[in-house]
């Protein structure tokens, strides 16, 4: 997917207020929808388990079948709420019940995204979030269990963060492979921490599950990436939901029924996007 830098343009857009979500405030920052969990829904409880590979702490879920049956490798990047989330873990399993070996890395440190005064398009400059993904990306070094399936890898959403990281992949013991791209597809459910610029530079096919009017991913920057998208021939596809607030494709328990449906519709429109590619 994209070199995503945080540098996210302010919007001067009316916001609509959904229960749940945090309203805008003067600049972008990390809501409540970034920080913490919705309630899990009933019945559901994680079935991976938290380990290192490389190092790096990571979420680990496994298809019954694998390796016994090979499986395309799927690296899930978490909402802002972490890996400890419950809700994070079991959105990495439903990847794995389709059919995944999903690697969910630790990308804050084992605590939920900082949450604090919004942010400066200075600051946004100075460090790249995608950059520090890349590198955790690539520390994570494939074990002999996800051999098979490291050579099959894709990139899945950032589900309210930066996106995937691009065209890295190393296996334990074994240099990086010199050519690329090693990441087949990529998808984005309502970005965070992305700019414009971002969209330059893609190689790879990517699908987009936005919200509309997301201040935190604004409308004419998601039309210029579409714009860009298209310009360079990328394969894509952009799905924008009305009424939803952001966060809401992670997994979690709402009261409003057009909401919910909206998220079962969000996780199909990735897995399919993911199984044809």
């Amino acid at each position: 997917m994209p070199m995503l830098q945080p540098d996210l343009p302010t919007s001067d857009a009316q916001e609509t207020v959904i229960p749940g979500d945090t309203p805008a405030q003067t600049g972008p920052t990390m809501g409540e929808h970034c920080t913490s969990d919705r309630p899990t829904p009933a019945g559901l409880a994680p079935k991976g388990e938290l380990r290192k590979l490389g190092g790096v702490d990571v979420y680990l879920a496994k298809p019954e079948a694998y390796p016994t049956n090979p499986s395309k490798l799927l690296l899930l990047l978490s909402s802002g709420t972490g890996i400890k989330s419950t809700n994070n873990q079991i959105q990495a399993d439903k990847f794995a019940d389709e059919g995944f070996v999903v690697v969910m890395p630790d990308l804050f440190e084992g605590n939920p995204a900082p949450n604090s005064s919004p942010i400066s398009e200075a600051e946004a400059q100075e460090t790249s979030f995608l950059d520090r993904l890349k590198l955790k990306a690539v520390e994570i070094a494939m074990d002999d269990e996800l051999t098979s399936a490291s050579e099959r890898g894709h990139a899945q959403t950032g589900w309210t963060g930066a996106q995937k990281p691009a065209d890295e992949e190393a296996g334990e013991g074994i240099s990086p492979p010199k050519k690329g791209p090693y990441i087949k597809a990529g998808a984005l459910a309502h970005a965070t921490l992305v700019s414009s610029e971002d969209f330059q530079g893609l190689k790879v096919p990517v699908s987009l599950v936005c919200v509309e009017s997301d201040p935190l991913f604004p409308d004419e920057v998601r039309e210029t990436g579409e714009n860009i998208m298209s310009t360079e021939n990328v394969e894509h596809e952009v799905q924008v939901y009305p009424g939803v607030p952001h966060g809401f494709a992670v997994i979690g328990d709402y009261d409003d029924a057009h909401i919910k449906d909206a998220q079962i519709t969000a996780f199909e429109q990735i897995l399919r996007w993911l199984k044809e590619h």
